[in-house]
């Protein structure tokens, strides 16, 4: 049986084969797959570990589709096929405020949170920022 994903075109959606998916390997993770298939990782957003929404976008400049953007709602994650850099930015404009937002909301759920946390929210800052300059570029 094949698997559905959803391909985005000047505002209209269209369910379709998912032509990652179909040429995935038993086992194989989501990011060396795009990878093995052409495309190279161009923004992230959001982290798929969290419980909270995030978003990649993956490039190919060979062949179509061009683009696929990885949308995460912290259970699970669905792949939409876009061709057309302006249709990214359309669903870019639509989601990356609900993964802003939802990192908001995160940050103050730690404030907030006095008995988890033995430390003070400068030191949270801090930890939360020296983890992020560690992590490594999905650029590079």
């Amino acid at each position: 049986m094949k698997q559905l994903a959803w391909y985005y075109t000047a505002g209209e959606w269209i369910e379709g084969e998912d032509l990652v998916a179909a040429q995935a390997r038993p086992g194989e993770e989501e990011r060396k797959l795009l990878v093995r298939l052409g495309y190279e990782p161009r923004m992230e957003m959001g982290s798929w570990e969290s419980a909270y929404p995030a978003i990649e976008v993956w490039f190919r400049p060979e062949k179509e589709p061009r683009y696929v953007l990885i949308l995460s709602d912290g259970d699970g994650y669905e792949r939409v096929f876009v061709d057309r850099l302006p249709d990214v930015w359309d669903l870019l404009a639509r989601w990356v405020p609900v993964v802003r937002d939802a990192g908001i909301v995160r940050l103050l759920d730690d404030l907030t949170d006095v008995q988890r946390r033995p430390y003070g929210v400068v030191e949270m800052i801090a930890r939360r920022a020296a983890a992020g300059a560690a992590r490594p570029s999905s650029r590079s």
